[in-house]
């Protein structure tokens, strides 16, 4: 799996070659109200160099960031940009061949549920752990633009699972909004269980969360 890190804005670099490119900016307009919306859904792909990181993908993305940073509207989770390494993913072999994604395994239950298979056997059918199941059922209580991220494949059905242990769809969005599409399910988990959790909100106000529903999964353990 590509690991995500998260790099100081000033240690990110365009080259001129880039810049010259870009001649788009009414999609640079779109990103900035998009990232200002919603975050950033995707991490920038960069290459590092001896003087810092070059953007390779990603350019209009960093510009609309860097236009939220000098209105001072930038999202503190965004403080630090998330970026991925070119090069980084690593690639299956006939000895390691590549599992059904996250979004794919979550369909092909939710249309096997539909034919009055149980989940035991929907488990058996498609190797994975009725907990995997229990998490694909749970994605009906989930906020509608979270259900959509998790259906582009921007979130883990460990992550989208774990925003609906929080009854409140519109408090599901702001903890998303909060802590960023990048953050690890056992971090969503923390934060609801806390009880009455305050985040800041990217536009400046706050939010206190309500505490987490009686409907839980232990943040110990991951599914199989």
């Amino acid at each position: 799996m590509t690991a995500v890190i998260y790099l100081n804005p000033k240690n990110l670099f365009v080259t001129q070659s880039k810049k010259a490119k870009i001649t788009d900016f009414d999609k640079i307009a779109v990103l900035y109200r998009s990232v200002q919306a919603r975050g950033l859904l995707n991490p920038l792909m960069v290459k590092e160099t001896h003087n810092g990181y070059i953007i390779i993908d990603g350019v209009k993305r960093f510009l609309a960031l860097r236009m939220l940073k000098k209105k001072g509207m930038l999202p503190r989770t965004l403080e630090k940009i998330p970026c991925v390494l070119s090069g980084d993913d690593v690639s299956t072999s006939a000895s390691q061949p590549m599992l059904i994604s996250d979004r794919h395994l979550a369909l092909n239950i939710e249309e096997e549920r539909t034919t009055g298979r149980t989940d035991e056997q929907i488990s058996d059918r498609y190797a994975c752990s009725l907990r995997v199941v229990e998490q694909v059922k749970s994605l009906t209580v989930l906020h509608p633009d979270i259900n959509a991220a998790f259906r582009r494949g921007d979130l883990t059905l460990a992550q989208a699972s774990a925003f609906t242990t929080l009854p409140d769809k519109p408090a599901q969005w702001a903890l998303l909004l909060a802590l960023g599409p990048f953050v690890c399910r056992d971090r969503i988990m923390a934060e609801i269980s806390k009880g009455q959790t305050v985040v800041d909100l990217p536009d400046g106000d706050t939010l206190i969360l309500p505490s987490q529903s009686k409907k839980t999964y232990s943040p110990c353990r991951t599914a199989a």
